[in-house]
């Protein structure tokens, strides 16, 4: 069982919320697709925003912190 799996969806969107100061919408639906494996490639690691080279996608998984890409 990898940490995602263990994730407690309650907890880290009220958590999530009360740093935020409101509600976010579709936050519990985007923390129950990362909880199951399903996400969407965002960037290859590394990569600049407006280059040039052909851009080679690489899926980030999350592990058990929210971290900003």
């Amino acid at each position: 069982m990898n940490h995602s799996q263990k994730l407690n969806i309650t907890k880290v969107a009220r958590a999530i919320e009360k740093d935020a100061g409101r509600s976010l919408l579709g936050l519990r639906t985007s923390l129950k697709q990362a909880k199951s494996g399903d996400f969407t490639v965002l960037r290859r690691r590394g990569s600049t925003a407006g280059g040039t080279q052909a851009i080679t996608k690489k899926a980030i998984r999350l592990s058990g912190a929210i971290e900003a890409v």
